[in-house]
C-alpha cells in the first residue's frame, strides 16, 4: 500500500514538472532606458534700460521662469529653472536667456514649455504626471502680473530624442546634422524656432469721444471720462494648448464641482439694492478684481490702460438664468465705460444753461461682437488669447444707470481692432 502511495506521489511530481516545463512564464526584462541631456534658450526681450542703467518697468515680453514637461514612454520629467540658473549670452544682435542641460531619456517624447508660472502651478505641473494633465492644470488671472510674468506657453512637440547625440530642436528649418556652438548634434524638430504664445489676451480703451446721433432730439456736447473696468472675464484657464496657439479656455458648467459665476471676475462691485449688479449682459455674482478696474484722471490713466483676461468665447451661463440673458452677449467678457454726458435740447439757444448733464452714465460694450483684423470686418471674435482688442468710444447719447443694460447700446458706437501680440520664440537644444 505504501508502494503504491510512493507511486502515484512519483507520477503526480512527474506530471507536475512536465507541466512546468511546457508553460514557463517569462517575465519581459525592462527597456533599458537610455540618458540624454535637455537645454532650453529663448530669446531675451527684456525691457529697456533707462538713462540711469535702471532696468525699466516689467514688459508683457519679460520670461523669468521656465517649466518644461518632457513625456516620454513610461517616464516624465517637469522640472523649473529660474534667477541665478537662468543665464544670458548675447551675440552680435541677439541675446538668448539659457537653460540647461537637464538629464532626460532618449526615444520618443513630447516637450511642452511654459514660462512664468506661479509657484503654485508650478508645483501642480510638476506633480502632473502625463502630458494630458500637464495640458489641463489650471491657472487664475489673479496670478497674472508683470511682476511675475505673464503665462505663456508653447504647443506640444512631438520629436525622437538620439542617444549619445546633442538633439537640437528649433535651431534649423530641417532635420538632420547641425553645429551649434562648436558642438555637432543633429536637428530633430526642423521647423524653426519654437514660437511661445500668451495665455491672456489684453483690452484697452484707446479713445472715447462724443458725436451728435442723426434725427436725434438732442445735441451731444460733452463727455467726460470717470472710470473704465471689466466684467464677465474667466478667473481660471488651461496652461497650454496640444497646437500651436490652441484654444486653452476653461468650461464653466456651473455644477456644485463645477466652476461657475464665482469663477468669474469684475473690476467693479455694485449694490443689491436696487439690483445694477446684473443685467442681460452679465449674469451670476462674479469675483471682485481690483486690477480689472480703471479710474480716470486729468492725466488720461483709463486710456490704452492694458487689462490681461483669459479666453472667453463661450460665456456660459447656468441654464436657470437663459430666459433673462441676451444670449449673444452674456457672459462675454464686457468693457464698462463710466462718465458724464451733457447734451443740448434742440430748438434750444445753445448756452450752458441750457446743457442737461447726465451724471454717472455707463456703457457696456461685449468685448469681440465685432472687430476690425487687417481692414477686415469680423462679427464674434471674443475674447482669445495673445490677442490686443483695443477699443475705440464714440458716444452718441446718455447711458444707463445700470452697468450692464444693452438698452442704450444704440448710444454709444463701438470699433475694436484687434493684432496678434508680437510672438515670443524659442530654441530647445538636447545635449
Amino acid at each position: 500500500m505504501r508502494f503504491k502511495r510512493y507511486i502515484l506521489l512519483s507520477l503526480v511530481l512527474c506530471g507536475l514538472v512536465a507541466c512546468s516545463d511546457d508553460n514557463t512564464i517569462e517575465i519581459p526584462e525592462a527597456p533599458v532606458l537610455e540618458k540624454a541631456q535637455l537645454a532650453l534658450a529663448i530669446k531675451s526681450e527684456k525691457g529697456a534700460m533707462t538713462k540711469a542703467g535702471e532696468e525699466a518697468t516689467p514688459t508683457d515680453a519679460d520670461v523669468n521662469t521656465l517649466t518644461v514637461g518632457v513625456f516620454g514612454t513610461g517616464w516624465s520629467m517637469v522640472y523649473t529653472v529660474s534667477g541665478e540658473d537662468i543665464t544670458t549670452s548675447t551675440s552680435t544682435d541677439v541675446t538668448t536667456q539659457e537653460i540647461g542641460p537637464k538629464e532626460v531619456y532618449a526615444g520618443a517624447a513630447e516637450v511642452v514649455v511654459v514660462a512664468n508660472a506661479s509657484a503654485n502651478v508650478q508645483a501642480a505641473l510638476a506633480n502632473a504626471g502625463t502630458k494630458d494633465a500637464f495640458l489641463a492644470t489650471v491657472i487664475k488671472l489673479e496670478e497674472e502680473t508683470l511682476e511675475k510674468g505673464l503665462t505663456m506657453s508653447s504647443e506640444v512637440l512631438t520629436v525622437t530624442l538620439v542617444a549619445n547625440t546633442t538633439n537640437y530642436i528649433g535651431y534649423s528649418t530641417k532635420p538632420g546634422d547641425i553645429t551649434v556652438g562648436g558642438q555637432a548634434g543633429k536637428e530633430i524638430y526642423g521647423a524653426g524656432p519654437v514660437k511661445l504664445v500668451r495665455d491672456v489676451a489684453s483690452i484697452a480703451l484707446a479713445s472715447v469721444t462724443h458725436s451728435n446721433p442723426d434725427n436725434a432730439n438732442y445735441i451731444s456736447k460733452d463727455f467726460v471720462l470717470k472710470e473704465v473696468f471689466i466684467a464677465s472675464a474667466k478667473g481660471v484657464s488651461c496652461v497650454a494648448s496640444a497646437s500651436n496657439w490652441g484654444g486653452i479656455e476653461k468650461t464653466f458648467d456651473f455644477t456644485s464641482t463645477g466652476f461657475g459665476y464665482l469663477n468669474y471676475m469684475v473690476g467693479k462691485e455694485f449694490s443689491k439694492s436696487p439690483n445694477i449688479d446684473e443685467g442681460s449682459y452679465k449674469k451670476g455674482t462674479q469675483t471682485k478684481r481690483d486690477e480689472l478696474a480703471k479710474v480716470h484722471t486729468t492725466d488720461n490713466t483709463a486710456l490704452n490702460h492694458e487689462f490681461y483676461v483669459y479666453e472667453n468665447k463661450l460665456g456660459e451661463i447656468a441654464k436657470a438664468d437663459e430666459a433673462s440673458a441676451n444670449r449673444a452677449y452674456a457672459n462675454h467678457t464686457l468693457l464698462i465705460v463710466k462718465g458724464d454726458y451733457t447734451y443740448l435740447p434742440k430748438g434750444l439757444v445753445d448756452n450752458e444753461s441750457n446743457y442737461v448733464k447726465k451724471e454717472d452714465c455707463y456703457y457696456a460694450i461685449p468685448v469681440g461682437e465685432k472687430v476690425t483684423i487687417d481692414s477686415k470686418e469680423i462679427e464674434g471674435f471674443y475674447v482669445q488669447r495673445n490677442y490686443k482688442y483695443a477699443i475705440t468710444l464714440t458716444i452718441i447719447g446718455p447711458g444707463s444707470e445700470i452697468p450692464y443694460d444693452p438698452m442704450i447700446s444704440t448710444n454709444v458706437s463701438a470699433s475694436v481692432k484687434v493684432e496678434p501680440w508680437n510672438v515670443k520664440t524659442i530654441h530647445e537644444e538636447v545635449e
